[in-house]
């Protein structure tokens, strides 16, 4: 489970089967880090956008999480992120 910022999208013209109609998006974890790492996740909520801060979880819960069965992928949008505080 992490935290992500949405960066990008990611535009394919050939999807698996079971992903067409699932967007791509870029993310940035962690969300904070300017210089963090971009990767590719796949948005299981359907209500993502640029700019979002994302609630992200990876590996075979990811490709679960995605409604059609299991789905090739390794990260995944699973909610998005309303207020993110950091305790002292």
């Amino acid at each position: 489970m992490m935290i992500g910022r949405v960066v990008g999208r990611v535009v394919s013209t050939v999807k698996y089967p079971s992903l067409v109609g699932t967007k791509l998006f870029l993310v940035q974890i962690p969300w904070d880090d300017p210089h963090g790492k971009i990767e590719v996740a796949a948005d299981s909520v359907g209500a993502s956008s640029e700019g979002d801060i994302v609630y992200l979880i990876d590996s075979s819960e990811a490709a679960a999480s995605m409604r059609r069965g299991l789905v090739p992928v390794d990260l995944a949008i699973v909610g998005l992120v309303d207020h993110c505080y950091r305790s002292r």
